[in-house]
């Protein structure tokens, strides 16, 4: 049954029975007829009450809560990949050197009789000059690529027994002649190379090439000639 209904008939049956009390100077004879007649009237009223409890639905118990479905994982979208960093060799870096203000050399500068413009040519300078732009080349090559150079000096040649291959080189010693730098060559079809120990001339285009991962500079694409 409700709880406010049993409130309600609790709060009736107060009434009923603080009217039912006895009173000073009453008689006897009516007490009784009265506590028959409340009676009666609290039979109706609880009948009364109990129909309309049961007349009116219970509440339904609470219902629990359903558990939300899990929502599926949205997939990762797809990084395009990003190509690898290519590795930047040594040549790549010289040339990126290569950028920097050159320093002025236009003193040494040759044009030959039919136009060809040797940009550096050594066998004007002095021999501690000659030495000092050899070892340059040899130590700071960047400086010097793609640049036409004409030099003389000793012919030397050393032999390669593993690999067959002989290589060429013009010696320039300093001017104390106690120290030498030498610049490998490569000459063009059609010229012979000199014998070793004497001395020539030789034009080419300074280089760089790379030999079982060392790099060694060379004037490619040489022509020679005798000294002067």
């Amino acid at each position: 049954m409700n709880k406010k209904w049993l409130v309600c008939i609790c709060l009736v049956l107060t009434l009923l029975l603080t009217a039912c009390a006895p009173q000073d100077g009453g008689v006897r004879q009516r007490q009784g007829s009265s506590v028959t007649n409340s009676a009666s009237d609290v039979s109706a009223l609880l009948a009364q009450a109990e129909k309309e409890a049961e007349a009116q639905p219970e509440p339904e118990p609470p219902q629990p809560a359903e558990p939300e479905a899990p929502r599926p994982a949205e997939p990762e979208k797809a990084q395009p990949d990003e190509p690898a960093p290519q590795e930047e060799s040594d040549i790549d870096e010289l040339l990126r050197e290569k950028e920097r203000p050159e320093r002025d050399r236009s003193g040494m500068q040759t044009v030959l009789d039919d136009g060809t413009v040797i940009d550096i040519d050594l066998t004007k300078l002095s021999p501690t000059l000659v030495y000092a732009e050899v070892s340059g080349m040899v130590y700071e090559p960047y400086d010097y690529l793609g640049k036409v150079i004409r030099m003389s000096g000793l012919c030397a040649s050393a032999h390669d027994e593993e690999t067959g291959v002989t290589y060429y080189a013009i010696i320039i010693p300093d001017a104390t002649a106690c120290c030498a730098q030498g610049i490998e060559y490569l000459l063009l079809d059609g010229y012979d190379y000199p014998e070793d120990g004497g001395e020539a001339a030789v034009t080419g285009i300074f280089t760089l090439y790379e030999e079982n991962g060392l790099y060694y500079c060379r004037l490619d694409e040489a022509a020679i000639e005798e000294a002067r």
